[in-house]
Order: structure tokens, then sequence, then C-alpha cells
């Protein structure tokens, strides 16, 4: 007979009894490591915890006060910035994605502001706030950027000339510091695209076609609404690796200090 202080159990489809089991803890899954450490009560749990948590603010707190003492040290002795060590830059503010922002700075970084960015001073993406509407947030679909991608040179270069005019001349308007030196770049950019799209329309006169027109105007966002960064990488990718486009990345390095000398305004 069975022992009647045991429990009902189901195995295999069949009902049995089983003894109680004394002192256990509920069986965990197979594929979960075993626990070091028995469980604990809910208030040592959350003593342990906040301990933890105020050594991980010490340790972040203490890795920004050496990023700012080496940046401090770097300003005043040359060449010291290739002995900081590699954890105090983290959460370093300015990148080399950084220059020339706004507007031509590399893309915001996702990281940056979540405070988990390991490239630090080194990384490729911008580490400066931008605004929701800033030409960075031109991000076409999958369709938009095949389109960007079949289209001719000379299409999109017709239709990117226009634009990078008037974002240049937008820009010269707002920035008086830096207007000199922008119209000076503005003429020379003008000069070098046209000087593609004249070669292009010669090497292909029907390049510039109405098909061709109206797929351009397919693209969603519409070309318009993109910054200068963007339309320049899309012209820059479009000539391949043609002297032209080095050419036009170099212009684009030039703009980038002009557009460093002044302070990042917020957006």
């Amino acid at each position: 007979m069975a022992d009647p202080s045991g429990i009902l159990a189901i195995r295999n489809g069949f009902i049995c009894v089983e003894a109680k089991r004394q002192n256990c803890v509920q069986r965990r899954a197979c594929s979960l490591p075993p626990r070091e450490k028995p469980i604990i009560d809910g208030e040592l749990s959350d003593t342990i915890y906040l301990s933890h948590l105020n050594e991980s603010v010490n340790e972040s707190v203490r890795q920004r006060m050496e990023a700012t003492c080496h940046g401090q040290a770097g300003e005043t002795a040359a060449g010291s910035s290739s002995e900081l060590d590699a954890h105090a830059d983290v959460h370093y503010p300015v990148s080399a994605g950084s220059s020339g922002h706004p507007d031509l700075c590399g893309r915001p970084c996702p990281y940056f502001f979540l405070g988990k960015c390991r490239e630090g001073s080194q990384c490729g993406r911008c580490h400066l706030p931008h605004s929701k509407r800033g030409g960075w947030e031109f991000h076409p679909d999958k369709k938009s950027r095949q389109i960007l991608k079949q289209l001719p040179s000379a299409t999109l270069l017709d239709a990117a000339i226009p634009l990078i005019h008037e974002l240049m001349k937008d820009k010269i308007s707002k920035e008086h510091a830096i207007a000199q030196e922008l119209k000076v770049l503005q003429l020379e950019l003008r000069d070098l695209l046209e000087a593609c799209l004249a070669r292009e329309v010669a090497a292909n006169p029907d390049a510039i076609s109405h098909r061709s027109q109206q797929k351009l105007k397919q693209v969603k966002p519409p070309l318009s609404t993109a910054g200068l960064g963007p339309i320049l990488t899309l012209v820059m990718r479009s000539l391949g690796e043609d002297e032209a486009a080095g050419a036009i990345g170099t212009l684009r390095g030039r703009l980038q200090m002009v557009f460093s000398y002044k302070e990042p305004t917020q957006p």
C-alpha cells in the first residue's frame, strides 16, 4: 500500500504516489547553470545589489575623471594623446567622426549617449548631439537604396548639384565667421561636380532620361530632404573609384576642417 503521506504525481501518463521531499528547493531546468550559493532572503539580496551598483558608479566616475585628467594633460604637452589609456577615453565627448559636425560628420553614434561606446575618441561616428530634423535623418528604404544604386551617375549629379548649391548657400548665410572660406570651397565644389556631369553626359548622352528622372522621384524620403553629407556620399559612391570621387572626398575633408573651426551649437 502506498504511503499516505506521499503526493500524487503523473509520470509517463500514469498517476503515481511519490514520497515528499524534505528540505529541497524547486527543481530547475537542466539548461540553467547550478546556483553557486543558496537562495537568500529579499532584504539581503537588495543589499548586495545596491553594493554592486555603488561600486559600478564609483568605477564609472573614476574613469571619467581619469579621461578628463588625460585630456587636460594632452593640451599642455605635445604628443601626449598617444599615451592615453585605452579605457580612459571611453566616454571622451569628441570623436574622429565628429569632425565637420553637424553637416559633414559621421552618423550619430547610437552607443555613446548610452555610455557604451568602446571606441572613444577613435570612433568613426559622431559623439555630438544632432537635431531630429537634421540631414543625417535621411534613411532610404530598401527599394530606394536599390534605385539609387542603379541610377546613372549623370542623373544623380544633375539632381545633386542644385541641392548642394542651396545647402552651401544656406550655410554661408548662417556662418559669418567662416563665410569667406565656404564661398571659395563652394565654387570649387560646384566646378568639380559640373565637370563630372559634363564628362558623364559626353560618355552617355542618354544618361539623363525621363525614365531615370522618374525613378529618382520614387526614392523615399526624397533626395531633397538629405543633408550635405549624405548627398556627397551618394555622389561619391555613384562615381565609384574614379579620380573625381577622390577629388570630391578631398574637398569634403577641407569642408570638414572649416566647419570644425567653430564651436558646435546645440540643436
